[in-house]
């Protein structure tokens, strides 16, 4: 459930995203310290739990969390559709304390593993973010409104995303 306000096409990106990514799966153990950053019951709970039954406080843990700066492509690419409706309920920081490292997992595995399919979603739904951005400035009272374009494309870029796509719509 999306709050009121977040544009249909946001919402239809992160279905997108969904769909696109719905053969990945992850494997115990996560690549996240659960000795001291994550609590270990919700790393086991992410391993276990189908992924819309996720909550805010297991994706922040698991994004926060120290891990190995070689990122396992299948699974990031699991939680991702999770990751991406919390950002798209208007507020980055549901899944990582400085919106400029929010997506910083994304971009830690070759982008050559991705399918069509999913480069296309992942695309689609970064553009989709920008451009409720770009519409909404002045307007909501929705956290992402008052991030900085800075913030966002370097959220984006630290996510391994071309973010010409962004600059030509901001022209």
């Amino acid at each position: 459930a999306f709050p009121v306000g977040v544009p249909a096409g946001v919402i239809d990106a992160v279905r997108a995203l969904y769909e696109a990514c719905s053969t990945r799966r992850v494997t115990w153990p996560l690549n996240a310290c659960v000795g001291c950053c994550m609590d270990a019951q919700l790393a086991r709970e992410m391993c276990d739990w189908d992924l819309r039954s996720l909550t805010a406080t297991h994706v922040y843990e698991y994004q926060d969390a120290a891990h190995d700066a070689a990122q396992d492509a299948d699974e990031y690419l699991h939680f991702l559709p999770k990751v991406a409706e919390l950002i798209s309920q208007g507020d980055t920081g549901l899944v990582r304390h400085s919106t400029e490292i929010v997506l910083e997992r994304l971009g830690g595995f070759d982008h050559a593993l991705l399918s069509q399919q999913e480069k296309h979603a992942i695309a689609h739904w970064a553009l989709a973010l920008w451009q409720w951005w770009l519409d909404s400035v002045g307007e909501g009272k929705f956290a992402l409104r008052y991030e900085t374009a800075d913030g966002l494309l370097v959220m984006f870029a630290r996510a391994g995303l071309s973010i010409d796509p962004m600059l030509a719509s901001w022209q």
